[in-house]
């Protein structure tokens, strides 16, 4: 007899099913590619949407007219050896496939379906993590992750294909766990991994060393910390290891081929040059101190005038001096301000660009996740939940080896192109980082809501506790505050609204203006009058060129400034002027402060008051003593 076939699922099952996935790709669309929660502004489109398409339209224009191995070219007529060129070949294939559309709704059409990728991959993460970790944690981290000004800048970029880089982590964390089952068989594993690995590296080699170290992380996050004996350790990773680093040599062999037949030995040493830039030859130094030293010196000398400002402390300026004197201090200081790039950012807030936003940086999520593992640590023996914090907080603390094995290995890289760098720490620190939030936040809501309803019964007389109650729900209140009290002030940070903006002065030319600048006076006007929002006279302008200047009038979009006429060539566009507008000049500044001050205090009162009363409701009760119950007063 054949065995019965199973009942096909209802349409409430398949519902409960697919909806999940829906909600969650519905949500990443919304912010990577139609921005939905106004993280960005103008500049987005300005500062990373113009460049992607300028290059992929000379690629798809310059194309019919080269060779078929002819790589992505950078500029007109001058081959890019850095990469195969893979995306920009097959985008040129598939617009001459559409018949040759207008380049503008081509382009558009596929930033559309580049941020469908991302927003597919990222949902297809929250969703392996919901399996074991549940709804609420997921969705937490999920809205977290949709307010990362970097992916809302990078996702649908066709010239960098961002997907790309976070498919072999994503592919490894969802695909492990059916290898740990027996339901995948580990070679196909690993052939998934190394061809993505491989198309990845066709497309660019940018970030190869963190494309390659986040997959062992995503391996590690499934397996026990009892089975991590270092034997085994060894094991789990070797094979994975092997197979996308054949991905990479694969591409690599194939570039290689492509530069000789299409440019011999020319070709070959250009690719050869390129690479030593990338990884921080001598060729780079020169250029950095000439380049960016000046702007990292500016960058520190400004924090040090807001230090003065707000605390009355003036540091000495050689302190600053000094730090930028050699190649190599500023190379160690350029790598430092990767840790104060933003994790997320407010609803609304319409940055300018991603470095310009609240300061959730990755700094203080390193010593949030460093706290969490220490304190879950502690008691990860005797409370299970506190040894799943612990394996998740302690694994986001190891996942910043991956980007900064890029930043150290590839500074040449990183020195130069601090715009697009902060992508690196999503893959996959601050994924896991954004899951143990929200493992924290869903463990401290059921805290807080036990908390009302014993106190409420408390007072009302209504409760008869068992003996033994009282002092473990005590206890357990207790962490609950503590627990609540250090998320409202992790958040309140979080969310911190900026005192800097970056805004671009307006690229018109004519009679009166050059670049934005004003021909006979100082100031400049920009095109969107919303990035002046909360800005006050008084407040500090930082130009390229020009330096600092106090704003003297706001009328409309034009913006005056004290001292001489500006530099159009310096402090023009595409120049990007800094405003610090100070925290005494922003309203929603003291707001937001004063809540967060606010609710820790009435955090740590609610502590202190629920344990007398919990005290109280430890007296004794009518089945006891015949006495009337405790009423907390």
């Amino acid at each position: 007899m054949t065995p019965p076939r199973p009942a096909p699922l209802r349409f409430a099952d398949r519902a409960r099913k697919w909806l999940p996935l829906l909600a969650l790709t519905l949500l990443f669309q919304a912010s990577l590619h139609f921005n939905a929660f106004r993280i960005l502004g103008k500049g987005h489109t300005e500062a990373y949407d113009a460049y992607s398409f300028d290059l992929m339209r000379k690629t798809i224009e310059e194309q019919a007219s080269r060779p078929l191995l002819y790589p992505l070219v950078f500029g007109p007529g001058t081959p890019y050896f850095s990469q195969l060129g893979l995306h920009g070949r097959s985008l040129y294939w598939l617009y001459r496939a559409l018949g040759s559309p207008a380049p503008e709704t081509f382009y558009a059409s596929v930033n559309f379906v580049l941020a469908l990728l991302m927003a597919l991959l990222l949902s297809a993460f929250f969703l392996e993590a919901r399996k074991r970790f549940g709804t609420w944690p997921v969705a937490i981290a999920a809205g977290l992750t949709a307010l990362s000004p970097y992916l809302v800048a990078l996702a649908s970029e066709t010239y960098w294909v961002m997907f790309l880089s976070f498919t072999p982590f994503v592919a490894a964390f969802c695909l492990y766990p059916r290898v740990q089952r027996g339901e995948l068989a580990r070679w196909k594993f690993l052939a998934v991994l190394g061809l993505s690995v491989l198309v990845k590296s066709l497309c660019g080699y940018e970030f190869t060393s963190t494309v390659l170290l986040a997959p062992c992380v995503a391996i590690l996050f499934h397996e026990t910390t009892e089975t991590l004996q270092p034997r085994r350790l060894v094991k789990l990773l070797v094979l994975p290891s092997v197979a996308m680093i054949a991905g990479f040599a694969t591409a690599m062999v194939l570039h290689l081929t492509q530069i000789y037949v299409l440019h011999g030995e020319e070709g070959l040493q250009g690719l050869r040059s390129s690479a030593e830039l990338r990884t921080g030859g001598s060729g780079y130094n020169n250029l950095t101190m000439q380049v960016v030293a000046p702007e990292v010196l500016s960058q520190m000398r400004l924090q040090r005038e807001l230090l003065a400002n707000q605390t009355g402390v003036e540091l000495p300026d050689r302190l600053f001096t000094k730090a930028t004197e050699g190649y190599r201090r500023v190379v160690f200081f350029r790598l430092l301000s990767h840790l104060w790039l933003p994790a997320f950012a407010l609803p609304g807030v319409r940055l300018g660009m991603p470095t310009d936003a609240p300061r959730a940086s990755i700094a203080m999520g390193t010593v949030m996740a460093a706290l969490l593992a220490a304190a879950a640590f502690t008691r990860r023996r005797r409370n299970p939940g506190e040894q799943v914090l612990f394996h998740v907080s302690a694994l986001s603390l190891l996942a910043f080896l991956a980007p900064f094995s890029w930043l150290i290995l590839a500074k040449g890289h990183m020195v130069f192109h601090p715009f697009i760098n902060g992508i690196l720490f999503h893959v996959p620190a601050l994924l896991l980082g954004n899951l143990a939030l929200g493992l924290l936040l869903a463990r401290a809501m059921p805290a807080v809501f036990s908390a009302y309803a014993v106190a409420a019964r408390v007072v009302g007389g209504r409760w008869q506790a068992p003996e033994g109650t009282v002092e473990a729900n005590r206890r357990g209140l207790a962490r609950g505050h503590l627990l609540l009290a250090a998320t409202v002030l992790g958040l309140a940070w979080a969310v911190y609204p900026p005192t800097s903006r970056l805004i671009t002065p307006s690229s018109l030319t004519d009679e009166n203006w050059e670049n934005g600048i004003h021909r006979l006076q100082a100031g400049f006007f920009v095109e969107d009058q919303s990035r002046l929002a909360s800005i006050r006279t008084g407040a500090t302008l930082t130009f390229a060129g020009s330096g600092m200047r106090k704003l003297s009038k706001l009328d409309g979009r034009d913006v005056w400034v004290e001292g001489p006429v500006l530099d159009p060539a310096t402090d023009g566009a595409p120049n990007f002027v800094r405003v610090e507008f100070g925290w005494s000049q922003n309203r929603q500044n003291r707001w937001v402060g004063a809540i967060a001050l606010g609710s820790i205090g009435i955090g740590l009162l609610l502590l202190g008051l629920f344990r007398t009363v919990l005290r109280a409701g430890r007296r004794p009760t009518p089945a006891t003593e015949g006495s009337a119950p405790a009423n907390g007063s």
